[in-house]
């Protein structure tokens, strides 16, 4: 009752007041969020920053969450979506690695390598009419993927992670995109918020926010960037 009263007085005055409530997915892009959400802050300094960053969706209704950052295929109807953008996840290796091992030919030659998962050992790869979900296997699981991402920094196996996350690691040469049709997974990001949500001041100037931060974002890393020469 509080919030309620304090979301009203906020959106009389035209300023965001109070404590704002995100969830974001840690397995892709908390790091990469970070500058986003300390820009945010900074031109709202009456908002206070409550950030959870958890393995899986968040329950926002369950867990009084205000927004969310959200990954892939939305499946619940009873909230309100805006459509940030689109991202591609790629297979990457460090290039001694590929030299030791040699590389992937095809999705059926995955479960030969060392790959570093999440703890589900699910990777998803396109096809031509629905996504594969392929059992892969590896001696490092960790459900944050710059960890993972840090292992193939390493040399210790493959890694799918977005191709903005690796973006200066490819221009360096420190890490090489493995070659292939099959190596791609498109991916749509989304800010979700409750239906009850939708006329409080904090919420609408987020969401407004996100999506032009986003814009700029992924026209800047949407995919592969070729290694200097």
């Amino acid at each position: 009752q509080y919030d309620q009263v304090e979301s009203m007085v906020s959106n009389l005055q035209d300023t965001p007041r109070g404590v704002l409530k995100l969830g974001i997915n840690n397995t892709f892009g908390v790091e990469f969020m970070a500058r986003s959400l300390s820009t945010f802050a900074e031109a709202y300094p009456t908002l206070t920053l409550d950030i959870s960053t958890t393995t899986h969706d968040v329950d926002l209704v369950g867990e009084g969450i205000d927004v969310a950052l959200h990954y892939g295929q939305l499946e619940d109807s009873t909230l309100v979506a805006r459509r940030l953008g689109y991202f591609s996840m790629y297979v990457y290796a460090a290039p001694e690695y590929l030299a030791a091992n040699g590389s992937p030919k095809d999705i059926s030659e995955l479960k030969n390598y060392n790959c570093l998962a999440r703890r589900s050992e699910v990777w998803e790869l396109n096809g031509e009419r629905e996504n594969h979900r392929v059992r892969v296997k590896g001696s490092w699981r960790c459900d944050d993927g710059f960890a993972c991402l840090e292992a193939a920094r390493h040399g210790l196996g493959l890694v799918q992670v977005p191709s903005f996350f690796v973006r200066d690691d490819v221009k360096s040469g420190r890490l090489v995109k493995v070659e292939g049709d099959w190596n791609r997974l498109d991916r749509t990001s989304w800010v979700v918020y409750p239906k009850n949500k939708n006329l409080s001041l904090k919420v609408r100037l987020f969401v407004d926010f996100m999506v032009e931060e986003s814009e700029r974002e992924f026209k800047a890393y949407y995919d592969y960037i070729a290694p200097e020469k």
